[in-house]
This record gives C-alpha cells, sequence and structure tokens, in this order.
C-alpha cells in the first residue's frame, strides 16, 4: 500500500446548515449554499489533475441540498468520462435525511456513502444531538441505516471516539455488526486534550474492535488499517467551503475553536485559481502551515496533543495490521 498513489480528494462544503448538533463540531452552522459557478469550477480544476481522483459531497448536512446533491454528482460522472479520467464519488451524511429512495438513488448515481454514526443509543445520542425532534431521531437512524444497507450501496460507517467515550467503541461496533455495518473507519475526537489513562483506553478498544470486525461473519474492513491517514491535522485533502474559498486542511470543523489554524489552511477563491495546489501539498508543507498559526496557550497545547496522538495512532496501526482478519491472536498478537 506504501507504494500505491494516494488518491486526491477534493471536498465540497455544499451547505454549513445541519439538522445535528455534535458535540465535537465546532463549524460555523450559518446559512449559504455553493453556487453553480464555484462547484463546477471546483469539479473542472480537480479533473485537470492526475492520478486517482475523489470527489466527496459534505456539510453541514449535504443531503439538506439533495437535488444540489444529485446534479453534482450527475455533472461529475459526466465530465469525468468525457476526459476519461477515473473519479471516485461520495457523499458524507449524518443519516437523519437518507431515505431509502435516497439511499438506492446514490447507488445509481455511482455515489459512495460516508455514514456517520458513533456507535449504540447512549454514545450516539450523547454525541449527536439532534437540534430538534427529540428522541425520534433515534428511530429514524435505525431506519435509514437499515434501508442503506438494503440498497446495495457500499458504504461505510464513520465512528467518532471522544474521550469520554472511549470505553464504549468496540460496544458500539458490536451494535453497528448486528445492524449489517461491514466496513468502519474509526476516528478520534480533534480540539479536546488525549490523556495517556484515555489514550490506553483508546488503544485497547480499537483493538478489541478491528478483532470483531474480522471475526465478524463476513468479515468488515475497517480502514484505518491500511489508509494511511495519519496524522488527521496533516491531511492535504483539498475543501472547498460555501463561498468558494478553497483549504488545504481539516481545519473547518475546528474553526470556532482555532480560527487562526483555519485561516493558515486558507489557499484562495477557487473563481482565482488555475490550477489545485494538488499533490504538492504534503505532511512537511501542512506541519509549515500548522507552525505558522497564531494558536496560543492552552489551544495550542491542545493542538500539539492532537498531532502526537496521531503519530501515535500512526504507530499504532502499522504495528496492528502486522495480524490478518482470521489471525491466531495468541501468536504474535497483543
Amino acid at each position: 500500500m506504501q507504494n500505491q498513489v494516494r488518491p486526491l480528494r477534493l471536498d465540497l462544503i455544499l451547505t454549513r446548515i445541519c439538522p445535528m448538533a455534535c458535540v465535537y463540531c465546532h463549524m460555523d452552522h450559518r446559512p449559504g449554499v455553493m453556487s453553480p459557478r464555484v462547484w463546477r469550477k471546483a469539479v473542472d480544476l480537480l479533473l485537470r489533475e492526475q492520478g486517482p481522483l475523489e470527489l466527496q459531497l459534505m456539510g453541514g448536512e449535504p443531503l439538506v441540498e439533495y437535488d444540489l446533491v444529485r446534479e453534482i454528482l450527475t455533472y461529475a460522472a459526466a465530465a469525468a468520462a468525457k476526459k476519461r479520467k477515473a473519479l471516485g464519488l461520495g457523499v458524507t451524511t449524518n443519516g437523519l435525511l437518507l431515505t431509502a429512495k435516497r439511499a438506492a438513488e446514490l447507488r445509481r448515481l455511482g455515489a459512495r456513502v460516508m455514514l456517520s454514526f458513533d456507535g449504540d443509543k447512549d454514545v450516539q445520542t450523547a454525541q449527536r444531538t439532534q437540534r430538534a425532534g427529540g428522541e425520534k431521531f433515534w428511530t429514524v437512524l435505525k431506519r435509514n441505516l437499515a434501508a442503506l444497507g438494503a440498497s446495495g450501496n457500499p458504504f461505510f460507517v464513520n465512528i467518532v471516539v471522544t474521550p469520554e467515550s472511549a470505553g464504549r467503541l468496540s460496544q458500539g461496533v458490536t451494535f453497528l455488526l448486528g445492524q449489517g455495518v461491514r466496513a468502519f473507519q474509526i476516528s478520534y475526537a480533534l480540539g479536546v486534550f488525549w490523556d495517556e489513562e484515555r489514550l490506553n483506553i483508546l488503544e485497547e478498544e480499537l483493538r478489541k474492535s478491528y478483532r470483531q470486525a474480522d471475526a465478524a461473519l463476513p468479515p468488515a474492513e475497517v480502514f484505518n488499517r491500511r489508509n494511511d491517514a495519519e496524522p488527521v491535522l496533516l491531511s492535504p485533502q483539498h475543501v472547498v467551503d460555501t463561498d468558494g474559498r478553497l483549504y488545504v486542511g481539516t481545519s473547518i470543523v475546528l474553526e470556532h475553536l482555532w480560527p487562526a489554524l483555519h485561516r493558515s489552511f486558507l489557499v484562495g477563491a477557487v473563481g482565482k485559481l488555475r490550477s489545485f495546489p494538488g499533490r504538492g501539498v504534503g505532511p512537511q508543507e501542512q506541519l509549515r502551515r500548522l507552525r505558522a498559526a497564531d494558536v496560543a496557550g492552552e489551544a495550542r497545547r491542545t493542538m500539539r496533543n492532537n498531532l502526537a496522538v496521531g503519530k501515535r495512532m500512526r504507530e499504532f496501526w502499522k504495528k496492528e495490521i502486522l495480524l490478518a482478519p482470521g489471525s491466531d491472536y495468541r501468536k504474535g498478537g497483543r
């Protein structure tokens, strides 16, 4: 995997509006929708790049603007086919607006769904509360998760773990496996300090979780084993905001906490660019931007902690991937 070229990923923030209020999201949920001028220019710039490419539609909650989701996916697929380029398509959603009809249509449009779902009812309702609607939203989420599985879409679930929920990770994975989920990405929350005790708990729960995934029938995939995305703070994906500004990093969900870091990752307006920074943006360039950000005091300490956590997770997965699915963990495992 190390010798393969990673896809150049473009995230489009179609809207910042979201019906949920996640405890670890510090994005400004102001109104506004990405204009056709912005998203067409962004897609066209992406398709000028060489190598594997990915387009991910995000928010806020992108399904708030479902007609726009369909329009962009249709345009991007046609433009890629015309240029004879392989383009992976995806939609990130919290699932609240993902009806059975929409799940099936996204599959027909060729868009893989990344479903944000943090675990069982206790964790999900604690971390990902609905802005309005009360307890009903858990029933809706479970129903939509079942519909997504029935649609045949090769979806995966992104689980966000906080220091408070770290000890319940494997329990959440057990629940999701029981719901038919067979692909996971496990993410630690950014913008919070991870102490040694919680990190040790997280690592033990990660081991339990991927072993559960291996033992499932059929086995489930844990993307962390192969995606080489750590440290997340140095991830170089290209993000276009609703206003057309391009960022090269994962700072948008932290803009209230660390606005200086968000500004440091700013490249400029898409409408004025002739090309993306592209694959020239790597970990070293991201580290330079991070160090240059005017983040001080406790915030700086937390940012450095999150960077250290990412490096630790990178080493963790390097060690743990040596055990293939189905291995006897009594031989060489922890």
